[in-house]
This record gives structure tokens, C-alpha cells and sequence, in this order.
């Protein structure tokens, strides 16, 4: 996946009412393999997937 194309990934995502845990890791896996691993470390802590994880 191209940098251009993530950002139409990203307005997708934005558009679907309901998300889940697997639409929300594609999202921060496409920004990593692009490159945009400080993007992709924000949308992590922004999902608070962390808060899901058993300890």
C-alpha cells in the first residue's frame, strides 16, 4: 500500500458507524507498513486497545 492510499483507507475507516477491534488493527498495520509508525502507535493508544488485554 502507497502513502496516498492510506489516506483513503483512513476516510473509509472514518465512515464506518460500527468499528471493531480487527477493522481498527487493519488501519494501524496499513499506516506501519507504510511507514508511519508514529501514526500508527497514536491510533493504538487512541483505540485504547491496551485496555482490552487481559493482564
Amino acid at each position: 500500500m502507497k502513502g496516498m492510499e492510506i489516506h483513503g483507507v483512513c476516510k473509509l475507516f472514518d465512515a464506518v458507524p460500527k468499528k471493531d477491534m480487527a477493522s481498527q488493527n487493519t488501519l494501524i498495520m496499513g499506516y506501519g507498513m507504510c511507514g508511519a509508525i508514529a501514526i500508527a502507535i497514536r491510533l493504538f493508544e487512541s483505540f485504547n486497545v491496551g485496555k482490552t488485554l487481559r493482564s
